[in-house]
């Protein structure tokens, strides 16, 4: 949903005329316009998304940070048996 500051452009779309009546039909059934179901559905799929892009940024993070303590454990693991014999 727009904030009040955000302004609304108008743009085209082009849908089968079969997707166009699926669309009509549903915005209809929920007591929207085109336009106000087609912005919400665009704002679902843009949030997904981007919570995807999150998710694959996070795990390569924490791929890097496991690989950066493996590294740093096999470093040490030399001087972490010295003084045991």
């Amino acid at each position: 949903m727009p904030h009040s500051h955000q302004r609304l452009l108008r743009i085209n779309v082009q849908l089968t005329s079969e997707l166009k009546d699926a669309v009509a039909r549903h915005a209809a059934s929920k007591g929207e316009s085109v336009s106000e179901f087609l912005r919400h559905s665009a704002e679902k799929r843009v949030k997904f998304l981007e919570a995807r892009e999150q998710e694959k940024r996070l795990e390569q993070a924490y791929l890097a940070l496991a690989e950066e303590s493996r590294s740093l454990a096999a470093e040490h693991e030399a001087t972490d048996l010295e003084d045991w014999e």
